[in-house]
């Protein structure tokens, strides 16, 4: 092959063999480009492993509601035969209504108090209202009223 001699005196072959500035550029992006979609599909990876695991927990917990739904049944129905026993069923049932009625009652009070953002709901401990801001003259001369003179 003949070497063909280009304007500025360097001939075709040689050309060639230096590589152009924009092949280093472009290789650069694409390895940029691939270490950007390899750091993608471990990232979904690691989302897809936490989603499952998540699931899998979730599928336990509300495996863990129902047993312990079927298990406060049947302490309910343990309850109501002792009071059985002790009284007539007509009583059991009273008191075992009065019991849950209160005991809504408290879930209600307690949360209506949550809502309203009181710090402690607690029925027994009622709100206490904020100290009104005193002005300036009036706590110099509650000091001076109790200093000893």
């Amino acid at each position: 092959m003949v070497a063909m001699h280009n304007p500025a005196g360097r001939t075709n072959a040689a050309a060639d063999a230096e590589p152009a500035p924009r092949s280093g550029v472009k290789r650069l992006v694409l390895s940029l480009t691939r270490l950007a979609n390899i750091q993608l599909h471990i990232m979904l990876l690691r989302t897809k492993y936490t989603v499952r695991k998540i699931m899998m927990a979730a599928a336990l917990f509300a495996a863990a509601g129902v047993v312990a739904t079927l298990a406060i049944i049947f302490l309910y129905i343990g309850v109501f035969e002792l009071l059985c026993l002790a009284m007539q069923p007509m009583w059991a049932f009273i008191l075992l209504g009065g019991v849950h009625l209160v005991i809504a009652a408290l879930l209600i009070i307690t949360g209506k108090a949550m809502l309203s953002g009181d710090s402690d709901p607690s029925p027994m401990n009622p709100p206490q209202r904020e100290p009104e801001p005193m002005a300036d003259n009036q706590e110099y001369q509650y000091h001076e009223q109790e200093s000893p003179a």
